[in-house]
């Protein structure tokens, strides 16, 4: 994983940090699969910066090494703008399956079995990975609520012009805007305890402003980001 400010910049260090790879694996006497297995990615969140990559080029071992727009690691679709559409989609598609085969089976179970039943296959794969994508846009994020409403629907017999918010206290589950809050204090109790890894130590920081504020004065933290506003930066990743 590399960055830079302009494409010609990132093809450098990228393609060296490449060589010192290939060095590494060939002292160890290993191979890759440099066609089939091995992609990078082209990642920026400017929207007004295009990284088409047309002069970029990545090399292993005199193969080219091919580049793509989306990957997907430990279930957690990622894609070069980080709005994270991809992985929506999925969980989207998923979601409603779940809600087919709650349809299904709603009649047959008893209330305690059916809330097995969505814990397993809704609750987890809602708050896996949530911290991450819950950054995408409100649009993106309404479409899960869509699909968990509908699922809740379908397990309490309601109506689906039903209030929400009473058939979620009927199950004694969350909405999905309240699992997000719930996954990010969960987060920031293991900062403040220092219990995550040490990588995370720098991701967090005191206000860069001094003024005596309520922000300031109720210990709060924002995200560290390094640079001036203005620039951009392209990151780029490989994977073997």
């Amino acid at each position: 994983m590399a960055s830079a400010t302009n494409l010609q910049l990132l093809k450098e260090i990228m393609n060296t940090e490449v060589a010192k790879v290939q060095a590494w694996l060939l002292a160890n006497r290993l191979s890759v699969h440099y066609v089939k297995k091995s992609q990078y990615m082209l990642i920026n969140k400017n929207n007004n910066t295009s990284i088409d990559g047309e002069e970029f080029e990545l090399s292993m071992g005199g193969n080219i090494i091919s580049r793509t727009k989306s990957y997907c690691y430990l279930g957690i679709i990622v894609d070069e703008r980080l709005s994270w559409n991809e992985h929506i989609n999925d969980l989207c598609n998923k979601l409603s399956q779940v809600s087919g085969t709650m349809f299904r089976i709603r009649k047959l179970l008893s209330r305690k079995a059916l809330m097995l039943v969505y814990h397993s296959l809704v609750g987890s794969k809602l708050r896996y990975g949530l911290v991450c994508w819950a950054t995408a846009s409100k649009t993106l994020l309404n479409k899960i609520n869509i699909i968990h409403n509908k699922i809740v629907t379908c397990m309490t017999f309601s109506k689906r012009c039903s209030r929400m918010w009473p058939l979620y206290f009927q199950l004694k589950v969350l909405p999905l805007d309240f699992l997000i809050q719930v996954e990010y204090g969960k987060v920031m109790f293991k900062f403040h305890k220092r219990l995550l890894p040490e990588v995370f130590d720098t991701y967090l920081q005191k206000p860069s402003h001094h003024h005596f504020t309520r922000f300031t004065s109720s210990n709060n933290l924002e995200l560290f980001r390094p640079g001036n506003a203005k620039d951009t930066s392209i990151l780029g990743l490989l994977s073997l």
